[in-house]
C-alpha cells in the first residue's frame, strides 16, 4: 500500500518527472479530485462500508436525523437502519419508504398520535425522516452506509483508496494530469494501467460486496 508520496512519485515517474517535487501540489491536488470522482460513481467501492452507531433525531426537530458528513449512498436493495433501545441494543429496524408515501399515511393521523415508534425512513436531502411516527424525545439510531474516505494529503499514510485498490486511483490522477499536459505517450499509458486496474476493482467489488451482503443478513437475522 503506498503511502501518498509514494502514489505522487510513481504519477511522476510515468509522467516523466524524476526530480524530487516536481508537480507534487498539482498530483496531490489531482489525487483528491480524482478520489471524489471515483467515489460519485455507479460502482461504489466495498471498503467505504460503514455502520455509524451514534446518530441521533434532531432535538428541536425529532422527525428529523442529519446524515453522516462523509455519507454517499446506502446499500442498494440492503439498507439497514435501526433504533436503538435505552442500553445501545437494537430496538427495531425500521423499513425504508418512499417519502410521499410516508406523508400520505401520516395525513390519515391525528396530529395528537404521531408520536411513537417510527417503522419507515427516507432520506430527504442531507436528513433521514422518519415515519409515519416520531420519538417524542431524542433517540439514538444506527445506519449502514457507505462512506467518503479522507482525502489524500502530502506526507500522509496511505488512506483507503491506497489500501485496497492503489492502482485505480494513481492511474485515474495520472491519466487526468497526461490529458492537462497533453502528453500522448503518457495518455496511453495511464489509459492502459487504469483499465487493468479497474476490471481488477470492478471483481474484487462484486467479491467483497457479496461477501457483505452475506455478513449484513447473518447480522439481521440475529436481531
Amino acid at each position: 500500500m503506498p503511502t501518498v508520496n509514494e502514489a505522487v512519485a510513481t504519477i511522476q515517474r510515468r509522467l516523466g518527472f524524476l526530480a524530487s517535487g516536481s508537480l507534487t501540489d498539482e498530483i496531490i491536488e489531482e489525487l483528491v479530485n480524482s478520489q471524489h470522482e471515483l467515489e460519485m460513481d455507479d460502482e461504489i467501492a466495498w471498503f467505504l462500508l460503514k455502520f455509524d452507531e451514534t446518530l441521533q433525531n434532531d432535538a428541536t426537530d425529532l422527525e428529523w436525523i442529519t446524515l453522516p458528513s462523509d455519507y454517499i449512498d446506502v446499500p442498494e436493495h440492503e439498507n439497514y437502519f435501526y433504533l436503538q433501545d435505552s442500553d445501545g441494543n437494537i430496538e427495531s429496524r425500521l423499513t425504508r419508504e418512499d417519502f410521499a408515501d410516508i406523508k400520505d399515511a401520516q395525513a390519515n393521523e391525528n396530529a395528537g398520535s404521531r408520536t411513537g415508534t417510527p417503522a419507515h425512513w427516507d432520506i430527504v436531502g442531507q436528513k433521514i425522516y422518519l415515519g409515519p411516527y416520531y420519538p417524542s424525545e431524542q433517540k439514538t439510531f444506527s445506519l449502514l452506509y457507505y462512506g467518503a474516505d479522507t482525502d489524500p494529503a502530502a506526507g500522509g499514510a496511505a488512506n483507503l483508496w491506497l489500501t485496497h485498490a492503489p492502482q485505480v486511483l494513481i492511474n485515474h490522477a495520472g491519466f487526468t494530469m497526461a490529458l492537462t499536459a497533453r502528453d500522448k505517450d503518457a495518455i496511453q499509458v495511464f489509459d492502459t494501467l487504469y483499465k487493468r486496474a479497474w476490471d481488477q476493482f470492478i471483481k474484487q467489488n462484486e467479491r467483497r460486496r457479496n461477501s457483505g451482503k452475506d455478513s449484513a443478513q447473518r447480522f439481521v437475522h440475529r436481531i
